[in-house]
């Protein structure tokens, strides 16, 4: 049977080497909204989405450039929630500032609904720095 001091050893060096296996935490990111809302003045109705995303940043781990022809995978640095959602819900905060008007919804909720434009947005090119700036290209 192990005397009590060397059983303490190899708790405390198991603990050890199980904090050291330990990976960071990763950090999760959302996307914000550019413009400051302004009193509702328009009638307006918009449905936005779907919004599609290219397939090599549809993921939750943030994708950075490192080059023009290279991409690197950063697992510990993701998005809150699905891009497509956070990209969206930008879109419609921004538009609900812009045109004054609080009738801005997302798809899918919109399907059915009567609205006056409906906007879909295809991202083309999305590349992010975490904690420093995002650009895309859509149409």
């Amino acid at each position: 049977m192990m005397d009590r001091p060397a059983a303490l050893a190899i708790v405390f060096t198991l603990a050890a080497v199980a904090a050291g296996c330990a990976s960071s935490p990763a950090h999760l990111y959302t996307l914000s909204a550019t413009v400051t809302p302004s009193a509702a003045s328009s009638k307006l109705s918009v449905a936005v989405g779907p919004v599609s995303v290219p397939a090599a940043v549809d993921r939750p781990q943030i994708v950075v450039s490192t080059s023009a022809n290279q991409v690197t995978v950063d697992d510990f640095n993701r998005w809150a929630s699905p891009l497509q959602d956070n990209l969206a819900r930008v879109v419609a905060e921004n538009l609900v500032a812009l045109l004054g008007t609080p009738r801005v919804t997302l798809f899918p909720q919109t399907l059915s609904a009567d609205v006056d434009y409906r906007v879909q947005i295809e991202i083309r090119n999305f590349e992010s720095a975490p904690g420093k700036s995002a650009s895309l290209d859509a149409v």
